[in-house]
């Protein structure tokens, strides 16, 4: 469980929702939705021709034994009478004490799974979890966002060339 001497049992419902832990655990998933999605986007049922069918990450999760952090965002679902955040930045830092007992566990690996706006979030979060010597993850995945060192004059947008 996430030491609740850092952090409160209300700060990890908030933040993560639908997280429910593993006794032993093999891999932990740390999940950050789009700005305008929600941690269901991960955690939730999959719809297909109108029938609700559990989704593939989170039956994989179960087969591999692996925990799934999906992050709920203030101003988000559960937490809409929230005030959204001011910045990915102020939202990491919210955000890392909730996760840092777990992200610690050396014996855990970590993978971070990250789309559109959550991978400026996930990058925020990298950055305080680096310069707190702590543990990177094994691996980063990232979806629809251009790499933070391309120029904003050299980003391709999908409306260039549409008149």
């Amino acid at each position: 469980t996430i030491d609740t001497s850092l952090v409160s049992d209300e700060a990890v419902k908030a933040w993560l929702p639908m997280y429910k832990p593993l006794d032993k655990p093999r891999l932990r998933i740390l999940c950050f939705p789009s700005a305008g999605s929600a941690e269901n986007i991960y955690t939730g049922l999959a719809v297909r021709e109108k029938h609700r069918t559990p989704n593939k990450l989170m039956a994989w999760a179960v087969d591999a034994q692996a925990e799934v952090l999906a992050v709920q965002y203030p101003g988000r679902e559960q937490r809409r009478k929230e005030p959204f955040a001011k910045s990915c930045q102020a939202m990491a830092a919210d955000l890392f004490p909730v996760v840092r007992t777990k992200l610690r566990e050396q014996d855990v690996p970590y993978v971070i799974v990250a789309h559109s706006c959550g991978n400026w979030i996930a990058y925020e979060l990298l950055q305080l979890l680096r310069a707190r010597d702590m543990p990177m993850p094994k691996m980063l995945f990232v979806s629809c966002m251009a790499s933070p060192d391309i120029a904003a004059s050299a980003k391709v947008s999908r409306w260039d060339g549409l008149g």
